[in-house]
């Protein structure tokens, strides 16, 4: 992935992120990543995995196909609505969104 792509990958995520209502440590948290992780990513210095952008798609409610499409053309898809934070303690609706099968794997 060149650099430009993933600059514009990491600005997507955190626009989409923040549109969605998620901290970065909050949405880092309900998809399975590390929140440095998550920062390293938004911020372009990150290359992901494939698993690791299915791991946000599945967050945003969008297919990765969407996501890679977004950063590369500048146009943030729509959100589904219950993807959206919503209540009192703004806690989000969604919950871990994959279960990871590798118990060798790091967080």
């Amino acid at each position: 992935m060149s650099s430009v792509l993933r600059v514009a990958l990491g600005r997507t995520v955190r626009a989409l992120r923040s549109a969605a209502g998620y901290s970065q440590e909050g949405f880092a948290d309900a998809i399975g990543v590390h929140r440095t992780y998550m920062g390293t990513l938004e911020r372009g210095d990150g290359n992901p995995t494939l698993e690791t952008l299915e791991l946000i798609a599945a967050g945003l409610r969008i297919p990765v196909s969407e996501l890679v499409r977004a950063a590369e053309t500048g146009r943030l898809p729509d959100l589904a609505p219950d993807t959206k934070r919503s209540g009192p303690r703004g806690r989000p609706r969604l919950g871990r969104v994959a279960e990871r099968s590798d118990p060798d794997r790091k967080s």
